[in-house]
């Protein structure tokens, strides 16, 4: 199946078909469930799955800079809200070992 997406939330000329079913996830929209107790051991988190970028806060423009980022793709990046609702990384965490994938 599809993933449920904000039409709003889709940059002109992305296709969908870069966006990955989450594992039963509902709508995007909905309030994130607190995770089971058994993903949380002696007090530390796993942070294990897919994750996809529901926000963006602080000035990323600026941050793109100080990196020393081309215009153009700081460009590219603030017309899809820099990866809002895109954004997908898969992330397997291991005691102290993260290990981020982007998709």
């Amino acid at each position: 199946g599809e993933v449920p997406v904000d039409k709003h939330e889709i940059a002109p000329g992305v296709p969908r078909s870069i966006f990955v079913p989450m594992r039963d996830e509902g709508p995007l929209s909905s309030p994130p469930r607190k995770p089971p107790f058994s993903m949380i051991r002696v007090g530390k988190p796993d942070f294990t799955g897919h994750w996809l970028c529901s926000d963006v806060s602080g000035d990323m423009d600026a941050l793109m800079m100080a990196l020393q980022v081309p215009w153009a793709r700081r460009t590219a990046a603030r017309c899809i809200q820099y990866g809002k609702g895109i954004a997908i990384r898969n992330i397997m965490h291991n005691g102290n070992d993260l290990v981020v994938d982007c998709l």
